[in-house]
């Protein structure tokens, strides 16, 4: 028996190091590691076993609350700076919905004009329920809510104005299609770079709050090991700041 035990030690000592490793990863480049969460549940399993040399892993555990004590600090400071960015990128979305929406708005003028049957067909299929119409109405107050918003985080924002002006096509309407085109694939690029910002703001808190009750539970641990003090521990050299 005690000879199983001797191996199944040295088991969890070859898992923890590799778990280490991913956990020191992330002080450098979190967002491979948004399942944090499967990471740290093995790594609990691990820790709580009924192994009775598992007093033998308190040096590895130290090591991992360096780690983690500094890795904490670190996604604290990424997810302010994603709600930041969280807010402009709502904002930019905004502007970009008000911008097609001025255009568009620009555009169906245009059918009231003398204008091919073909055309005026093809520009109608885009115009689907008045869309421009019931943007521009929302806009303003989508704005001013999340400028309340990001005031109350701290986080400023700057207005932008939309010059009707530059979407004036008059009665080019080489310059109807050439319109028509940027609006489409403009809203696309613009709704994907924003998703990604919004999608990167939501996963950090998990993350964060994964770490902290991992944290918190090594600093547990810690406390049970004799002769052992936590405000004594090194930092591990593998740390990167």
């Amino acid at each position: 028996m005690a000879d199983y035990y001797q191996m199944r030690l040295e088991q969890l000592r070859e898992e923890l190091l590799e778990l280490r490793g991913q956990l020191t990863a992330l002080l450098n480049d979190w967002d491979p590691f948004l399942d944090g969460e499967g990471v740290i549940r093995n790594y609990l399993v691990l820790l709580d076993t009924t192994n009775p040399k598992i007093h033998e892993t308190r040096s590895d555990v130290h090591v991992d609350l360096s780690i983690l004590r500094a890795l904490l600090p670190k996604l604290k400071d990424e997810y302010a700076e994603a709600e930041k960015e969280y807010f402009n990128a709502q904002l930019s979305n905004i502007y970009g919905y008000r911008k097609r929406s001025v255009m568009l708005r620009e555009l169906q003028g245009v059918l009231v004009k003398k204008i091919p049957d073909e055309l005026r067909k093809w520009i109608k299929r885009l115009l689907v329920d008045d869309e421009w119409a019931d943007i521009l109405r929302v806009s303003d107050e989508k704005e001013e809510n999340l400028m309340r918003q990001a005031r109350s985080k701290g986080i400023s924002l700057t207005k932008q104005t939309i010059d009707p002006e530059q979407f004036k096509v008059d009665d080019d309407l080489d310059l109807v299609r050439d319109r028509f085109t940027d609006y489409l694939n403009g809203f696309t690029a613009e709704i994907r770079k924003t998703e990604e910002i919004l999608c990167a703001f939501s996963d950090i808190p998990e993350m964060c709050q994964s770490v902290e009750n991992l944290l918190t539970f090594l600093e547990n641990t810690s406390l049970s090991f004799p002769d052992d003090s936590i405000n004594e521990i090194e930092e591990s050299p593998d740390v990167h700041h």
